[in-house]
């Protein structure tokens, strides 16, 4: 399974990481996570970026999982979409960047996805990563709330009103 997974086969790549991975080889499973995220499958994706997070392995093997997730992402996967946002607004597994943290969260948005519409809503308000945009926070907070976010409709009532 192992000789399969090292010439790129995603399915034994995947089930090599995740045996390595409930193993606590967490830092051994990243290059199989990162050959299995070819995929785009979400749960996938998900398990890489929570091992980039996370994970003791080399720096490049945290980079190559990072690089495949922004090649996921720039093909329109928002699993990784909005695994790049968290990663570079948290810092840590890569240096923290809140202009890459709010692009990335502003292309989850756009898609639809609530979380995103909050967190991009709220580093628009900030100004956080990029110039402050209130107009934008607005429209991004209240599709947020409009979609059930709680946290969403609490921020927009801090934001100052329109004139």
């Amino acid at each position: 399974l192992r000789n399969s997974a090292d010439r790129g086969d995603a399915q034994a790549a995947l089930a090599v990481a995740k045996a390595l991975a409930e193993g606590g080889k967490g830092g051994e499973a990243l290059p199989y996570y990162t050959i299995a995220a070819r995929t785009g499958d979400a749960n996938t994706v998900s398990a890489t970026a929570r091992l980039v997070a996370t994970s003791n392995g080399t720096a490049s093997d945290r980079q190559g999982a990072v690089d495949r997730l922004r090649s996921l992402a720039d093909n329109g996967n928002l699993t990784a979409i909005k695994a790049l946002a968290s990663l570079y607004g948290s810092g840590g597994a890569v240096p923290r960047d809140l202009a890459a943290s709010r692009k990335y969260y502003g292309k989850a948005a756009a898609k639809g996805d609530t979380n995103a519409q909050l967190q991009y809503g709220l580093l628009l308000a900030r100004g956080a990563g990029g110039p402050k945009d209130v107009p934008a926070a607005r429209e991004n907070l209240q599709k947020a709330a409009s979609a059930g976010s709680s946290a969403a409709a609490t921020a927009l009532r801090s934001l100052p009103q329109p004139r």
